[in-house]
């Protein structure tokens, strides 16, 4: 089966922009607007069917996986 993989809570966009700013240490002011045509106002997965079939439960925070993400790119940033 497939499984999708969240945490039950959703991330805003700009719950997502400012733990980047938070991780990367930039300081800028995003562009903000209205949401587009066509976007939903909210997507949520949850992982209970990983949980039940494979006791999987996610355990990082979205700063921690923004910060791992980070730390990944990084270091191929700097070595190429």
């Amino acid at each position: 089966p497939a499984y999708n993989l969240g945490s039950e809570h959703g991330a805003s966009v700009k719950d997502v922009i400012e733990a980047c700013l938070a991780v990367s240490g930039y300081d800028l002011e995003p562009e903000r607007g209205p949401r587009r045509a066509g976007d939903p106002a909210s997507i949520i997965a949850t992982s209970a069917l990983a949980e039940k079939d494979l006791g999987w439960r996610p355990t990082l925070t979205l700063r921690d996986m923004v910060a791992a993400d980070w730390d990944v790119r990084s270091r191929f940033r700097d070595n190429p």
